[in-house]
């Protein structure tokens, strides 16, 4: 489904504005609304390091509702960073924040 859109909006198919609406609301509006409220009521500084795992739920949300398939690379390196943001936020919880 990758090319380059060349032409006017006519020409693009309901998959076409389905992915680009899924992509606008879910993959940004809705995970920085979430994050922005977050920051308001919690430490901004142990809110940060869920940043890096957007991309894994916009996957999960593409896998689910888009029918996108993964590629066996892509499962361990998902696993990875899954693994990788569990140490983080273990050392993050033994650290003491100056917050609320």
């Amino acid at each position: 489904m990758t090319r380059v859109f060349n032409g006017s909006l006519q020409e693009l198919s309901l998959n076409d504005i389905i992915a680009l609406l899924y992509t606008s609301i879910l993959g940004s509006t809705v995970s920085y609304g979430v994050y922005f409220y977050s920051a308001t009521k919690g430490c901004l500084t142990k809110l940060s390091s869920f940043t890096f795992l957007s991309p894994m739920f916009a996957s999960i949300f593409g896998y689910i509702y888009l029918d996108d398939t993964f590629s066996s690379l892509q499962v361990a390196t998902g696993r990875s960073s899954r693994n990788f943001s569990r140490f983080i936020l273990g050392q993050l919880s033994r650290i003491r924040y100056n917050c609320k």
